[in-house]
């Protein structure tokens, strides 16, 4: 018996294709009657069961007009074909700007997401002239959602019509925090917890009171609590409430003792700044609250704030006060409420007047390479005091007062500034582009091959080198022993499994951490007898990196353990030189261990949170360049080191156990997990070994490591010792760095010691091939010059064979060095009869 096509009741079963001129039409909507289904890949739809009766069906498509099909009828347990042919829709052209509709009214550099079903968009804005202009389908409905930064969010249909083309201006309102460029704000009071306040003590004027249950509670610290590791919004001290322990449900109010005078003012907002994590997605939160009655009772003028709203980051809210204006006593209160996740932070509070236009006008506009195009994400453009970043656009947006000014565009390093005199219009955007120049460095042969014999071992070849970009450039050239074997990942790759609970991946010591996997049976080995120590003198030393062409350190002295995200740079001999970097630019939660790349000149540190990447620090100008390797790891690390036989890097941490070895694009070539709860590194290129310095474990303080074996070997560990007194308590380890003579150098957090003990190997920093050279070394080409140096070979002592080597060309253009292979052929010396 033939199975009815309806179970309950009598009906049939509706299906067709939907086509244009010559392809299917995937994601149309097909109606008949109350039931809608979509089109597949191949275009075809179906109703499997519609009740007998006739049917007027219809299609929608994005770019289409729809289809309509009257009378079809739906035979009981019969199936019913019905295919439609769409026609394409006419397109008109949507033009319109978007500009300020605070006051000043100039062009706004903007984003427009346009969406309607089965179809979204993005258009970016002209940052000098605010101008757009979109192609769509004509008698749609879309929804605008209109973004500009400091600017309140503006979402809007739009409907177009048959008119080509059409027009649909925005004007954006400034945001209530007073971020956009041109507004500003006067506060009335501010606190930012660090004025004489010592963690965990509160300010003098603010005071708790436990609204419901009693383990929540409001106090400073330096840092976040939970999670761990997270910086202040201005340091040194932030102010917490402990949802993470708190029960769910309980309430603390942090309030103000005494009021501000809001008596003769018309309108007035409250600003915060709020740490939000995503460690745990539970609804702790915060309320504004305001007393006009001196504290005995307590308005909310806010909706609760979340601190899980799925960003990572410290954002500003701000809060309304005008209902409260007029009075001679307003107070200020925040009700923590914990949902039993992660704490509340917030830092900087203040009562201010709403946003004020200020006079003066935009500059806008892109900072690009002059050799490529290309824009130049985090390129600083510079007017007197006021400067702008570029975007990963490349765009900045400028605000200065009217008239004329020499506008600085400041390029990433291995880029040239460039000045440019722009004339700054009250109330408007004035565009200017800048193309900064490099150089750009070649060598040619692009390989080299020698051949001696053991009775004349030495030849020499020219080796032409030009530079045909925009700006002089220096170079160095480095002859590395064996075959540059690229960046092509070897594995093994271990999978990233944490040890340690989510809110604290971002701690300065391994005390959270749930489970140690370090080995305790080892082979002791020679090392760790200390030679020399000193007291940093700084806040929080914990990162550290040894400059083994100056032969002197640098110490970070962290912002989330009370310091001030600035390394410091020492002599060898412990003396503070007043030398700086400022960290700060980049850091997320802290700075943890450093490198140095020979080739570049820089020093290259762990930013732990975030995007959990390395920066590069340039200690000749002092600065953070901005350049920065982000690969994939999986969780935040903390120690680093540098190979340079390979130009590849190494770091690791307790979180997971595993040493990434990583190239200078982020590429990660290979991931072993090893078991231990590293802090710091340190490599021998001599040797292949890699020193780990361990934190929290009890065992020995530094692992070695051959990471020329597959499994990175451990080939044994020592614990550092001045005498036969162990110097690190457990959980005091940190970072950890090794200089030319074998010399480790290790920060003890706890102390803020530092201390040089021996590693039991030499040869840190002859890694270079003994049987090749150049002459000179180094040099500068100008530009559209070239320089030929002697590239020589003496094979000495060597034996018949065939030997492999490379010239590195190291330069300080913004781009990849030159490698010229080398090839030398040595044979017996042969007798001519």
């Amino acid at each position: 018996m033939k199975q009815a096509l309806c179970a309950c009741g009598p009906g049939g079963a509706l299906t067709g294709t939907v086509t244009d001129a010559s392809n299917s039409i995937t994601g149309a909507t097909v109606r008949a009657g109350h039931l809608s289904t979509t089109t597949n890949t191949s275009g075809q739809y179906t109703f499997g069961c519609l009740p007998v009766g006739t049917y007027t069906v219809t299609v929608a498509a994005y770019g289409y007009d729809n289809g309509t099909a009257s009378g079809v009828a739906i035979t009981d347990n019969v199936t019913t074909t019905r295919n439609f042919s769409l026609t394409p829709s006419d397109q008109i052209t949507l033009n319109g700007t978007v500009t300020d509709g605070s006051g000043h009214g100039w062009p706004l550099y903007a984003t427009i997401a346009i969406e309607t079903t089965g179809f979204s968009t993005s258009v970016v804005i002209n940052p000098a002239t605010g101008l757009y202009s979109v192609n769509l389908f004509e008698n749609t409905g879309f929804t605008f959602t209109v973004r500009a930064a400091g600017y309140t969010t503006l979402t809007t249909p739009v409907t177009t019509g048959s008119t080509n083309p059409m027009t649909q201006d925005f004007a954006l309102t400034a945001g209530t925090s007073c971020e956009a460029p041109g507004y500003d704000t006067t506060a009335l009071y501010s606190e930012n917890f660090d004025i004489n306040v010592t963690p965990t003590a509160l300010p003098t004027g603010w005071a708790v009171d436990n609204v419901s249950g009693t383990e929540g509670d409001w106090a400073t610290h330096a840092g976040t609590v939970h999670p761990s590791g997270g910086k202040t919004h201005s340091s040194p001290n932030l102010i917490y409430f402990n949802s993470y322990n708190a029960n769910s449900g309980d309430s603390t109010r942090l309030y103000r003792t005494s009021g501000i005078d809001l008596s003769g003012i018309a309108n007035a907002a409250v600003s915060f700044w709020m740490y939000h994590d995503t460690y745990y997605s539970n609804n702790d939160k915060v309320k504004v609250q305001v007393s006009t009655d001196n504290g005995s009772s307590w308005d909310n003028v806010s909706s609760a704030v979340l601190r899980y709203d799925g960003t990572d980051k410290w954002t500003q809210h701000t809060f309304d006060l005008s209902a409260y204006t007029g009075n001679g006593d307003v107070r200020v209160a925040f009700l923590g409420i914990s949902d039993y996740g992660s704490d509340i932070h917030i830092d900087d509070v203040r009562i201010h007047l709403p946003c004020a236009q200020v006079s003066g006008g935009l500059a806008a506009g892109t900072v690009k390479d002059a050799n490529t195009g290309l824009p130049l994400a985090g390129a600083t453009v510079k007017s007197g005091s006021s400067s702008a970043v570029c975007d990963d656009a490349g765009v900045y947006v400028l605000f200065s007062s009217a008239g004329p000014h020499n506008v600085t565009a400041v390029g990433p390093k291995g880029y040239d500034n460039v000045t440019a005199s722009v004339i700054v219009v009250d109330n408007n955007t004035v565009g200017q582009n800048f193309y900064l120049p490099a150089g750009i460095l070649s060598a040619n042969p692009t390989s080299l091959t020698f051949d001696v014999t053991a009775a004349a071992p030495t030849a020499s070849q020219s080796l032409l080198l030009g530079n045909s970009g925009g700006k002089a450039t220096d170079y160095e050239i480095f002859a590395i022993p064996g075959a540059f074997a690229g960046y092509a990942p070897t594995g093994p790759f271990a999978v990233s499994t944490l040890l340690t609970d989510p809110e604290n991946l971002n701690a300065r010591d391994a005390s959270k951490i749930g489970v140690n996997l370090a080995p305790r049976s080892v082979t002791p080995m020679t090392g760790g007898n200390v030679t020399a120590s000193w007291d940093t003198g700084l806040a929080y030393a914990w990162g550290i990196g040894f400059n083994t062409d100056n032969s002197d350190l640098w110490l970070g002295n962290i912002g989330a353990g009370g310091g001030n995200d600035l390394d410091y740079r020492f002599t060898a001999a412990g003396v503070i030189t007043g030398d700086t970097i400022n960290t700060a630019s980049w850091v997320i939660s802290w700075a943890a261990d450093m490198t140095y790349n020979p080739f570049t000149k820089t020093l290259w540190q762990v930013n732990v949170g975030g995007n959990n990447c390395i920066y590069e620090l340039d200690p000749t100008t002092k600065t953070s360049t901005g350049n920065k390797i982000c690969p994939d790891f999986g969780t935040s690390e903390r120690g680093l080191a540098y190979d340079p036989v390979s130009d590849t890097y190494y770091a690791g941490s307790w979180n997971d156990g595993i040493i990434n070895h990583f190239a200078p694009d982020g590429t990660i070539l290979a991931s072993v997990d090893v078991g231990l709860n590293t802090s710091g590194l340190a490599y021998n290129p001599g040797t292949g070994h890699l020193f780990v310095m361990t934190n929290g474990t009890g065992s020995p303080d530094v692992y070695v490591l051959d990471v020329k074996t597959a499994g990175y070997d451990i080939l044994g560990a020592f614990y550092v010792k001045d005498g036969t007194t162990k110097v690190f308590a457990t959980g005091g380890q940190a970072g950890l760095e090794i200089d030319c003579d074998g010399n480790l150098w290790a920060v003890n957090q706890s102390t803020q010691m530092v201390y040089k003990a021996a590693s039991g190997e030499t040869g840190v920093c002859d890694w270079q091939a003994t049987w090749l050279t150049a002459t000179p070394t180094t040099g500068s080409i100008a530009v559209g010059g070239n320089t030929a140096p002697t590239v020589n070979v003496d094979a000495t002592g060597l034996s018949v064979g065939t030997y492999k080597a490379y010239l590195r060309v190291a330069n300080d253009t913004p781009y990849s060095y030159p490698i010229v292979p080398v090839t030398l052929n040595i044979t017996a010396t042969t007798t001519i009869p």
